[in-house]
């Protein structure tokens, strides 16, 4: 079985080197979408991926992420941030999930026949995605938003799901039991993130239990949403508290073997594409990323391991180590 092999593109943003990401099997790319009331910026990311439809890539998407935590450079620090119009209300009105509902509806209207594959936000289960929301208001706006995907997209070969990022927590069972068991039918896949061995202790071959009881919980088939191994941060610092982050460290508090770096990157990939291609219940992957992004979204330091060293390329389209080992497990592997 073929499975999806995908990729986030976002650095160079707005030209990646479609052709060498299908000389190594990539034939899938993640794109982010933002609210259609700010209209510019949405139609760029349309045109952006109507663009990568031309090349010959398939489409997976994230819809609207509704707040968070990341670098404001007006106030020079890291900040809480909320993406959804002022306009729509509080967290608690009833009004903000009818209006998250009809611009879902009116995203899936308008990329009909483009986007293949929806990731319903992101990581609503951690705070630098789901910024001030409470738990059951975050349930409530993957539910809202999910739904309005559905109503502007009826196709029953669209995929949909979510991805928490930890995923045996409280915050995603909860999550897993909203959208999985009380609204069965709606999503088609069971989602999840993992980086093991960076931002949680873990080795690559963790993914054979994720993947095993992801599909257990739920019995919908299992697609990994990210995954990847930072190239950059060097060895282990099991002292950083938890208020620590490479941001201010210069390290991760985990590894997989040695250390963070190029070859550890490159061999992470071939063990990680050789599992997820292999192991039964896993329809695919996207990988993060495709280019290191210079800057860390997160603190605004340039080359910060935190966010800025990701790619299996370097940001101009150069592949490093990792590429190559994407490319030979893609090839043997994805038939």
């Amino acid at each position: 079985m073929q499975r999806i092999v995908g990729i986030s593109p976002w650095s160079p943003r707005d030209n990646p080197d479609y052709g060498l990401m299908k000389e190594a099997g990539i034939e899938w790319i993640r794109e982010t979408v933002d609210f259609p009331v700010f209209g510019e910026q949405y139609e760029k990311t349309l045109e952006r991926m109507r663009k990568a439809k031309e090349a010959g890539m398939r489409i997976g998407c994230v819809s609207p992420i509704p707040a968070g935590y990341q670098f404001v450079p007006e106030k020079n620090r890291t900040d809480y941030v909320r993406h959804a119009p002022d306009s729509w209300g509080e967290y608690g009105d009833e009004s903000f999930y009818e209006n998250t509902y009809e611009m879902c509806r009116r995203i899936g209207e308008d990329t009909r026949g483009l986007v293949e594959l929806w990731q319903v936000s992101n990581e609503m289960d951690i705070r630098e995605f789901c910024g001030r929301m409470t738990l059951e208001q975050a349930g409530r706006y993957l539910l809202a938003s999910a739904e309005g995907l559905r109503a502007g997209n009826p196709d029953p070969e669209l995929m949909l799901g979510i991805n928490p990022c930890n995923i045996r927590s409280p915050e995603a069972l909860y999550f897993y039991d909203l959208l999985y068991k009380q609204h069965d039918g709606l999503l088609t896949y069971v989602g999840g993130d993992g980086y093991y061995g960076t931002w949680s202790e873990g080795k690559v071959q963790d993914w054979v239990e994720v993947i095993d009881y992801l599909y257990e919980l739920t019995g919908y088939p299992v697609f990994i949403n990210e995954w990847g191994y930072n190239s950059s941060g060097g060895e282990a610092w099991p002292q950083m508290g938890p208020a620590d982050r490479p941001c201010n460290t210069g390290h991760f508090k985990y590894v997989w073997r040695e250390r963070h770096d190029e070859k550890e990157q490159a061999d992470y990939f071939a063990a990680g594409t050789r599992l997820l291609l292999t192991y039964p219940n896993c329809i695919g992957f996207f990988m993060y990323s495709w280019g290191d992004d210079g800057v860390c979204w997160y603190c605004g330091k340039k080359g910060c391991p935190g966010e800025s060293t990701w790619g299996i390329t370097d940001g101009q389209n150069h592949p490093k180590l990792a590429y190559y080992a994407v490319k030979e497990n893609v090839l043997k592997y994805n038939k």
